[in-house]
């Protein structure tokens, strides 16, 4: 759980680190009240160390979901919702992956 501007500004820059040519695609949204639901598509090539272990430069799609709240008009509270282990599998960083690969080789 990430609280506060500095810990998200973290976040995104860890996120930078490890998928620097991430492009974010917003497929739907809607909105209602001082709430805003997003469904999103993102590309990136894992071209960096930033996740605690070696880039892969592999390509990936990821899909997920913001939901916001909007005060002021500014984000005052947000939450995701994305497919962290479709990811982690799509660099190999999972344990099935691993079982995976021995069983294509």
């Amino acid at each position: 759980m990430t609280r506060g501007p500095e810990a998200l500004r973290q976040v995104c820059r860890q996120l930078r680190g490890a998928f620097p040519d991430i492009r974010f695609t917003v497929e739907e949204m809607i909105a209602e009240r001082d709430l805003v639901a997003v469904r999103w598509t993102a590309n990136m090539t894992h071209a960096g160390g930033d996740l605690g272990f070696p880039a892969t430069q592999k390509e990936l799609t990821i899909t997920g979901m913001t939901f916001a709240r909007i005060e002021n008009g500014r984000l005052a509270e947000g939450w995701n919702n994305w497919d962290m282990l479709g990811m982690m599998h799509g660099i190999g960083e999972v344990p099935h992956a691993a079982v995976a690969r021995a069983v294509e080789t």
